[in-house]
């Protein structure tokens, strides 16, 4: 691809915002972090503003002329609003137009939220509009509430408090100035509170703010709109140092004195300088200059003080002479390098929301000295809320002294309180950089930005190579996965072998493309043992799958990335092999994914001793009997336990790793994995109309071994009362003796409850003789069945199952609690989070008992279907219903992780 060409194929997206610096730069910082993710970016500024060269060379500019005409020279601010407002409804449909004549039509456009009207005219170019706060979210809920009535101004002069959601309690000197000042700004306060007049009309809402800063208020703000905090917006080398080149915001409206602040600094000792800075607008009247210049001499620190070169005169007559040893005065500096250079102990700030948030960032304590605007409301969030600064003069007093001044400064600089905030400053700076480090909060706001607003074109460009072991409970949530990818526009082939091809079902509209390869047993027939298989397996797909790599290249489709099951680790060097992206699939929970790799690094002695008690990092305490059976009994199956070991052969290699869980389900343990390798939770990967019902046409999977007989099930369900009938069914390869068999049956019939058990016709001749007659009324046997239809059938009240973990992903899905009885594999460790953990089920036998009776099946069902313990079991099943639902459902964690993932993927396509 030429540069031409990689330039069109590049989603594009435009940007614009309000034309004051503290709005322009985060803004620029934002568009910097989509264009090394392979967007293409333009700006639109106004012909005032002029940006660097470094960054004209990676960001398109646009430049609109906001002069006025002949006699229509704007004298106030709500004049230059209103020419601004005039010039950019002119141009910006120009631009647009312009774009997409040259062949780079915009797919999104990012507006400043102070000007509301630049949504109306992306949606009449049929463009996504996303609004962008530059300043907090606890400053936008002030002005929302002011908006939508609850917050009403004028403010009671009676009333000293306001009490708004999710936010501290405010005295009236913590809102912005605008509100409780109104004469002076009454065009600014409606400019502020203008912003939401067409908000809900915004495909998306943007925030320079992380989680982690504001999540109280971010939350609430999120059950409003659909917004995402995608900060903090500041140079990359402050922060994750990600982005090499990007060392400044590539705008300055005044010149820094780099060289002179810098040399000056070298010389200081460590943490001895207070920086001051007050913005570059802030203007301090004669006396509060006077106050400053002699309060920080009387300090006994050592100062490093910005006054614009319009503020000098103010300096007092002698001050520089007296300031010459221990403080120097600049017009302008790199504030940024100053923050975060060694020497600097604290920032006396005016509390901008940039600056605020660069202190926050570099883990600089603050002395905060609020003039107007968002500053006040930004200082008590700084002194009260973060904790990582001090006022400079009392709340009650009207102004401040020298004396404050120099006071609160030796309180900083050399006190307690000193340490304090500096100990939390260091928490908000560590915070601030896991934000915006790759999986960070933020981080993952922008992925999911970026995949949710250009899907339709890079996605398209894309293309995922899907490969699961050939066994149901492995292809299934591997298929589910690739229709997730499939319905946002990535095209997805699935690779399954011949043996497999007439088992899925390809409907013509399906959109994946499949491709089968032999396994050395295209008939269907059984392999002497697994070992074997496995060695079969890994020698015909190694010579296969390049040729079916290069034969998609060839055929115009080039595959981007590699999804592998865990169960063939060599995948991912032919992966890498040929360069590309490589994710491993876990088909396990994360607990037994877990489990696997103690054992494999030896933190799990095999073979296990009796009445051992196993302590692993974020797992509850397992007995034996809670591990998998590979590990309890080493013996058993040597070969599979090797199998389910050498998955982590090569596993730190891979780009990714995906496991079919949701964050929620399995918080502590997704949470520790997430400590060792790139991890990401993307289920339950089960159809969509039994979760978010996002995907219509996803009903069921698209793959049986066997031929539900759904019909009988459903019409015979449908006859029962609600929660009156009991499923059974133990999966498609676990077989029961007949003594279990005898058991069960009699259990099922003892139970007075009605049953639905689903028998394998190669285990049917297991049932008592005078069973079926028996159960005629009460119990219907079946071959196979729609097993989620079946779940999800109100007339269903519990579901006795081997714990498979499909199983239990479905059931746990769909709200139906469990009577567990494992078999083998990973089994054991699923009953024991279903019973313990989540506590959704009960075992079927006790703990201590070898073996299980009609008695305990029977007792245990009536426990679940009548008693009280079913009552709790329901309600917690309930829970775990919604918060799976709410993890596949737009927004959710598992629907976040696989945009992220699928931005990933965008970019290296670009």
């Amino acid at each position: 691809m030429d540069k031409q060409e990689e330039l069109t194929s590049k989603p594009h997206i435009m940007a614009i915002s309000f034309p004051l610096q503290g709005h322009m730069n985060p803004v620029v910082q934002f568009s910097k972090r989509l264009v090394s993710r392979g967007i293409r970016l333009t700006i639109v500024t106004t012909t005032t503003i002029n940006m660097h060269t470094q960054l004209a060379n990676s960001i398109n500019i646009e430049h609109i002329s906001t002069d006025p005409s002949e006699g229509e020279t704007p004298n106030t601010i709500d004049d230059y609003i209103a020419l601004f407002k005039l010039s950019v409804s002119k141009s910006l449909p120009d631009i647009i137009t312009k774009q997409k004549t040259n062949g780079h039509p915009i797919k999104v456009l990012v507006y400043d939220s102070l000007m509301p009207w630049a949504l109306d005219i992306a949606h009449k170019f049929g463009i996504q509009g996303v609004s962008f706060f530059t300043q907090s979210c606890a400053i936008c809920a002030i002005f929302y509430n002011i908006h939508r009535g609850t917050l009403r101004i004028p403010y009671d002069e009676g009333s000293n408090y306001v009490s708004l959601p999710s936010m501290p309690l405010l005295e009236i000197k913590d809102l912005p100035s605008f509100v409780y000042d109104i004469g002076p700004y009454q065009g600014l306060l409606s400019l502020s509170v203008d912003q939401f007049s067409n908000m809900k009309k915004a495909n998306c809402v943007l925030f320079n703010t992380f989680d982690e800063l504001e999540s109280e208020i971010a939350k609430w703000l999120s059950s409003q709109w659909p917004i995402k905090t995608i900060g903090p917006s500041i140079p990359s080398m402050f922060l994750d140092k990600r982005l090499p080149d990007d060392r400044d915001y590539g705008l300055s409206l005044f010149k820094p004195d780099a060289e002179a602040c810098i040399k000056w600094l070298n010389a200081k000792a460590t943490g001895s300088v207070v920086y001051v800075s007050f913005g570059s607008i802030a203007n301090l009247g004669q006396d509060h200059m006077d106050e400053v210049a002699w309060g920080l001499l009387n300090s006994s620190s050592n100062f490093l003080w910005v006054v614009r070169e319009t503020e000098q005169n103010k300096l007092p007559g002698n001050f520089k002479a007296e300031a010459s040893e221990k403080g120097l005065v600049v017009s302008w500096c790199p504030q940024l390098e100053v923050l975060a250079h060694k020497a600097v102990g604290s920032f006396m700030t005016h509390c901008g929301w940039n600056s605020t948030l660069e202190a926050l960032s570099l883990g600089v304590p603050m002395l905060v000295m609020p003039q107007w605007t968002d500053q006040t409301t930004n200082a008590k969030y700084v002194v009260d809320v973060w904790r990582t600064g001090v006022w400079v003069k009392a709340r009650d007093k009207e102004i401040f002294t020298r004396e404050d001044i120099a006071n609160c400064i030796k309180d900083v600089m050399d006190g307690a309180k000193g340490e304090e905030l500096r100990a939390n400053a260091i928490k908000w700076k560590e915070l601030a950089v896991e934000a915006m480090s790759e999986g960070g909060s933020s981080d993952k706001n922008i992925d999911e930005f970026i995949s949710k607003s250009t899907k339709s074109k890079m996605a398209k460009k894309s293309h995922i190579l899907v490969i699961p072991y050939p066994q149901q409970g492995h292809i299934n949530p591997m298929l589910q996965f690739s229709k997730r990818l499939a319905s946002r526009g990535l095209r997805v082939t699935l690779v399954t072998t011949i043996a497999h091809k007439t088992l899925i079902q390809n409907q013509p509209t399906s959109p994946i493309n499949f491709e089968h390869i032999s396994d050395g047993f295209n008939e269907g027939q059984k392999p002497d043992s697994i070992e074997l298989f496995v060695q079969g397996l890994k020698a015909e797909w190694s010579k296969s799958l390049p040729k079916i790599i290069e034969k998609l290249k060839n055929s115009g489709y080039p595959v981007n990335a590699v999804v592998y099951d865990s169960f063939t680790p060599w995948i991912l060097d032919i992966a890498k092999e040929i360069g590309l992206y490589g994710v491993c699939f876990f088909t396990h929970s994360c607990a037994v994914s877990a489990i696997y790799y103690h054992t494999r690094k030896g933190s799990v002695k095999i073979p296990v001793e009796k009445g051992s008690l196993i302590c692993l990092p974020a797992i509850p305490d397992l007995g034996i009997g809670d591990l998998p059976s590979f590990v309890s009994d080493v013996d058993s199956y040597p070969a599979v336990l090797r199998l389910v070991l050498d998955r982590f052969s090569n596993f730190q290699e891979a780009d990714c790793l995906f496991f079919n869980t949701f964050d929620k389900l399995e918080d502590e343990i997704a949470k520790w994995l997430s400590s060792q390798w790139p991890i990401k939770t993307i289920g339950p990967s089960i159809p969509s109309m039994f979760l978010d019902k996002r995907l219509p046409d996803d009903k069921d999977y698209g793959l049986s071994l066997f031929k539900p007989d759904a019909e009988a099930c459903i019409k015979w369900l449908n006859a029962k009362d609600t929660g009156s009938v009991v499923y059974v069914s133990f999966g498609s390869i676990a077989n029961l003796g007949q003594d279990h068999m005898d058991e069960v049956a009699w259990g099922l019939l003892n139970s007075n409850s009605n049953f639905l058990w689903v028998v394998r016709e190669t285990e049917q001749s297991k049932l008592p003789s005078d069973f079926m007659a028996k159960a005629k009324g009460k119990g219907l046997v079946v071959s196979w069945c729609p097993q989620l239809e079946v779940l999800a059938h109100n007339a269903v009240g519990s579901f006795m199952t081997h714990c498979g973990w499909n199983s239990t992903l479905e059931a746990l899905s769909l709200g139906v609690p469990m009577l567990v009885m494992p078999q083998w594999a990973d089994q054991s460790t699923n009953a024991k989070y279903v019973v313990d953990v989540w506590q959704t089920g009960v075992r079927v036998k006790d703990r201590d008992k070898e073996i299980f009776t009609r008695e305990d099946i029977a007792n245990r069902i009536k426990d679940v279907m009548d008693g009280a313990k079913g009552e709790e079991l329901r309600a917690n099943a309930i829970k775990g219903k919604e918060l799976a639902v709410e993890a596949m459902s737009e927004g959710g964690s598992s629907d976040k992780n696989i945009d992220e993932f699928i931005s990933k993927v965008i970019s290296t396509t670009t």
